[in-house]
């Protein structure tokens, strides 16, 4: 005989999984993890699969969008503004977002829907064109009005701060629910609050920034429902939108996904596993910059090189943080934080699954763990030294006092029993917290004894054969019923019901279950009853008393995590200079980017030796502006041979402003940079069949973005522009860019240029007098004579940069030394210089070799002789000896 409580189907025969089946799962959540409070919580990372949705619309040259980010919850409106037929903001909006799915209205200008859906099919991305009544300004306006963000009213809280709590508070979950409802329930004041919320974005004077609003919100209510499969969160107010933002693009640098790529700011490579569709981050500037410990500090550096800064004040601060960091004296309190801050997990993501109610054992676990690495980053960020001035140090500090997390992490052990809830795979509550649920406790903890005493009255009153396998169970919700094996021949109702003192209930595989009197089931149901249902239920009520008490601070934990973000991305830039030897630049209003002893930061990693080169340029300095100081030129032309260097020392003249504005150092000696605000390349050329373009199509299209955009603080890199078509259709447009950017006088941007085009110079396509500096990459070349069989270079690099023009590519040298025949690279040298003096001429008139003359004669003979070949039916011959004779190969 074997009595016992079980909690599983009744199907389960065995005795052997009795802690399995006494599951009940908080929030019908699973957790497998067997860390403790202070361990790992859930990895919430911002590449969760969560797809990032846009909105576009425009008509009239003008163009709103919006767009949402999952990761951070966060929405982001861009106002309406004026773009240009090439809709150049618009792609530079969708380039730096990253959208997976672009929304367009079907009444956009048909230009603009066509841009979108072209753009989104070359990015891996998807466009629908939704239905204009989709995008209505109104309804954008109501939407956003009716968002629990600008809905929900501020809450007066009580102060906890010595744990008492007044006797006002709820202490149970209705109370506390009952006292939300009347707080925020007034549809006319939520109305009003939203309204007056909803103009400190001025989304009211912005019709198509609205419209897109209110597609955008009515895609994530379709998505989520689908997600969810929940009616009851079909509504505005169950979106998890933690913040509104104006997305200002004239408050970054514009930098497009071109110049990105050639620039190397990041590179996305394949997972290195063949069964993962992920990819990773390649040698790229962004790999070299992310020491982050936090995944909002790595989501947030990406940010800021997606769009680096135009705000002096930003930048500098950022940079004497960093100066701060690097202190001797701070080394051991830097390294401490960044351990604390490894230690913070995705808390605005936990915060938003508590709050919505679909929270699990990880999620409890990362607020514990949030508020013990907190208390430890108060006392390490207070040790830094020398840093009173930092505002990232000050706004830390106080968003960390705004938290209480004593009390919350507090709060958080003394409810959860972490063992049992580890066990059980739900959240679980400590003994000592509810008086009543201790009790029901220790009664189910005591059921096992009890059904056995019922289990031996059931037996003494039943027949010899069912008493050795008779088994007593508890099933919650069912209640406490008897089990005996089916019987050999029983199969109907009929059979079942033979024992008249007991009630059937239900059959399995190979058991019958009953309830009877004689065990007092009625007294077991109405006295002890469903125990373990109980538990759960006064579980769950704790915990969402819980969970009110910590959302109080929901809010002050969003705006600490950010600002521990910020800290923690400094902190990367700190590492990263530190480790590479960079130097603080000193950032300044004028237009001038003056280097000294630059270096490229990836490529100086992958050589023993580099050598560092200087630049200066003033921007503003074209045609028709007096300037008496000869060295301030807005465009420089580097010229030299092939594979000098030319490619890498315009890419790092680009890169260094670009690190600065970040916030980050710069590899170089001394660095005095004025403010970028856009930065455009002519570098790389990405070619694809899904492209119908050429390559020189796409050139051009980079230089007519450039020429469209460019402003005098902008900063142009055109390498060898013009060499996908003929020479000299090629020079003419390199000639004919230049010239036109010179011609914008005091609108004239910042131009690094390189080139092969030699006739340039020595036609007067672009005249010497011009404002423009001219520089090249200085080579060494060997005298000595290669021994027979040898190949020796006859050029050696030395990578520095010179004054003046160089108007030798050196070809002929690059091709000795990479293996090409000597004798191709002399005749190659020959027509060259022939060509360089128009004197083609002098091509038909050179004498051949005798070698060459007696194999022309050859030739010729076999010419005239299959010529005078007469062919016909009656030729004796066959054709393949007449065919020999021709050869001049005799017959057989």
């Amino acid at each position: 005989m074997e009595s016992t409580k079980r909690l599983a189907t009744p199907s389960d025969d065995e005795g052997d999984n009795t802690d399995t089946r006494k599951r009940v799962r908080w929030n019908n959540g699973s957790d497998s993890s067997a860390a403790t409070p202070v361990e790992e919580a859930s990895s919430l990372d911002e590449g969760d699969g969560s797809k990032i949705f846009a909105a576009v619309t425009g008509c009239h040259g003008r163009v709103g969008g919006v767009y949402f980010n999952p990761g951070s919850g966060a929405l982001y409106l861009m106002g309406d503004t004026i773009d240009g037929s090439h809709f150049d903001l618009v792609r530079m909006f969708l380039e730096q977002i990253k959208a997976d799915v672009c929304l367009v209205s079907s009444r956009a200008d048909e230009h603009l829907i066509a841009f979108c859906q072209e753009f989104m099919e070359l990015s891996g991305g998807q466009c629908q064109v939704r239905p204009h009544k989709e995008f209505v300004p109104h309804k954008g306006q109501a939407k956003l009005q009716q968002l629990d963000l600008l809905a929900r009213l501020p809450q007066t809280e009580f102060d906890n701060s010595d744990g008492v709590v007044p006797s006002g508070v709820p202490r149970n979950v209705n109370d506390f629910v009952d006292s939300r409802r009347n707080l925020e329930n007034d549809p006319n004041t939520q109305r009003v609050y939203a309204a007056i919320r909803l103009l400190n974005f001025g989304a009211d004077e912005a019709p198509l920034c609205l419209s897109s609003a209110a597609a955008l919100l009515e895609q994530l209510l379709r998505v989520q429902a689908t997600e969810e499969l929940d009616e009851t969160q079909n509504h505005l107010g169950a979106l998890r939108i933690n913040n509104i933002e104006i997305l200002s693009l004239n408050q970054v640098m514009h930098v497009n996904a071109d110049a990105l790529a050639s620039l190397q700011v990041f590179d996305d490579e394949n997972h290195a596993s063949i069964h993962s569709d992920k990819t990773k981050e390649g040698h790229s500037l962004f790999q070299l910059l992310n020491h982050t410990s936090t995944h909002m500090g790595r989501a947030l550096l990406r940010r800021w090189c997606l769009r680096p800064s135009l705000s002096i004040t930003t930048i500098t601060a950022r940079h004497a943080a960093i100066e701060c960091f690097a202190l001797a004296e701070n080394k051991n309190s830097v390294s401490s934080i960044r351990t604390n801050l490894s230690g913070l997990c995705q808390v605005p993501k936990t915060m938003a699954l508590l709050r919505t109610g679909r929270g699990k054992l990880s999620e409890w676990r990362g607020v514990a763990k949030f508020a013990y690495h907190v208390n430890l980053l108060k006392d390490t960020v207070r040790e830094l030294r020398n840093c009173e001035n930092i505002g990232a140090v000050d706004q830390l500090l106080k968003a960390l006092d705004d938290v209480d997390t004593e009390e919350t992490g507090a709060l958080v052990n003394m409810v959860i029993d972490w063992g049992e809830s580890q066990n059980n795979q739900r959240v679980c509550v400590n003994p000592g917290v509810d008086e009543a649920l201790d009790e029901k406790k220790r009664i189910y903890n005591g059921l096992d004894d009890l059904l056995v005493h019922v289990a031996r009255q059931v037996s003494q009153n039943m027949p010899e054969g069912y008493t050795s396998e008779l088994n007593v169970l508890y099933f919650p919700q069912l209640g406490y019923l008897i089990r005996i094996p089916t019987p050999s021949g029983w199969t109907t109702n009929k059979d079942f019901e033979q024992i008249s003192e007991w009630n059937f209930q239900f059959e399995s595989e190979k058991n019958l279950y009953y309830k009877s009197q004689q065990m007092l089931a009625e007294d077991l149901d109405m006295h002890v009853g469903d125990i373990h249902s109980y538990i759960a239920d006064r579980e769950i009520e704790i915990m969402e008393e819980t969970l009110g008490r910590v959302l109080k601070y929901d809010k002050a934990i969003i705006t600490a995590c950010e600002a521990a973000a910020d800290v923690d991305c400094l902190l990367s830039l700190t590492f990263a200079s530190w480790l590479h030897g960079w130097i603080k630049p000193e950032m300044t209003e004028e237009n001038v980017l003056e280097i000294r002893g630059g270096i490229h930061p990836l490529q100086s990693l992958l050589v023993p030796t580099f050598v560092p080169n200087d630049a200066h340029l003033v921007g503003g300095q074209g045609l028709g502006i007096d300037n008496d100081v000869n060295d301030t030129k807005s465009i420089m032309i580097c010229t030299g041979a092939n594979a000098c260097g030319k490619s890498v020392y315009l890419k790092q003249n680009a890169l260094i402003p670009f690190m600065a504005q970040i916030g980050c150092f710069v590899p170089a000696q001394s660095a005095r940079l004025g403010i970028v605000d856009k930065i455009f390349t002519r570098l790389q050329t990405k070619e694809g069949v899904s492209k119908l373009q050429s390559a020189f199509m796409i050139d051009l299209a980079q230089v007519s973005l450039a020429l469209r955009n460019c402003t005098a603080r902008s900063l142009i890199i055109l390498d060898e522009f013009g060499k996908g078509s003929l020479s000299t259709d090629g020079a003419g447009l390199f000639a004919g860019v230049i010239n036109q950017l010179l011609k914008r006088g005091n609108n004239c941007p910042k131009v690094f240029a390189s080139t092969h085009f030699h006739e340039l110079f020595t036609r007067g396509l672009i005249l010497p007098e011009l404002p423009i500096s001219y520089t090249y990459m200085k080579v060494l070349l060997n005298s000595n004579v290669a021994q027979e069989g040898e190949r020796q270079a006859e050029i050696t690099y030395l990578f520095k940069v010179t004054p003046g023009l160089c108007l030798d590519s050196y070809a002929a040298q690059c091709a000795t030394m990479y293996g090409i025949n000597k004798r191709i690279v002399e005749r190659a040298r020959l027509v060259s210089t022939i060509l360089s003096r128009n004197e083609i001429g002098l091509l038909l008139d050179e004498d051949m070799p005798q070698e060459q003359m007696d194999e022309l004669e050859v030739q010729a003979a076999i010419c005239q002789r299959f010529a005078s070949w007469e062919m016909s039916a009656d030729d004796d011959i066959g054709v393949k000896d007449r065919l020999r004779e021709v050869l001049g190969k005799g017959t057989n």
